[in-house]
């Protein structure tokens, strides 16, 4: 037993375990690589989430302030302060669409002629 790698099945036990012992390191080194990526995606989503969160908490302020209370009464509810008066506006261009064309005066013989031919 004086020297290990004088023995060839030795030498072969030896380099067989070192290969494996460097496939074993890059696995897990590309886990590590893999997990990092992970984390940073995840930390991504996070942020984003964190800043809706917070965009939707102002957004439920302003709606829960007198000013937001106050414009619903008066849009959705039709409410008024006393001495004011409300005028609800419709959709202007669906009335001008509605409004039938101007005819043309046409003779009443023009007329049959135009309904049976």
């Amino acid at each position: 037993m004086g020297n290990v790698f004088t023995n060839r099945y030795l030498a072969v036990i030896a380099a067989v375990v070192a290969v494996l012992l460097i496939v074993s390191m890059r696995q897990s080194s590309k886990k590590n690589i893999n997990q990092q990526q992970n984390l940073t995606e995840i930390e991504q989503i996070n942020d984003k989430t964190r800043d809706d969160i917070s965009d939707l908490e102002i957004k439920i302020l302003e709606a829960e302030g007198d000013f937001a209370k106050e414009k619903q009464i008066r849009n959705e509810l039709h409410l008024q302060k006393p001495g004011e008066r409300i005028v609800v506006l419709t959709n202007v261009e669906a009335t001008k669409s509605a409004e039938p064309a101007p005819e043309v005066k046409q003779t009443p013989w023009e007329g049959w002629k135009r309904i049976i031919f």
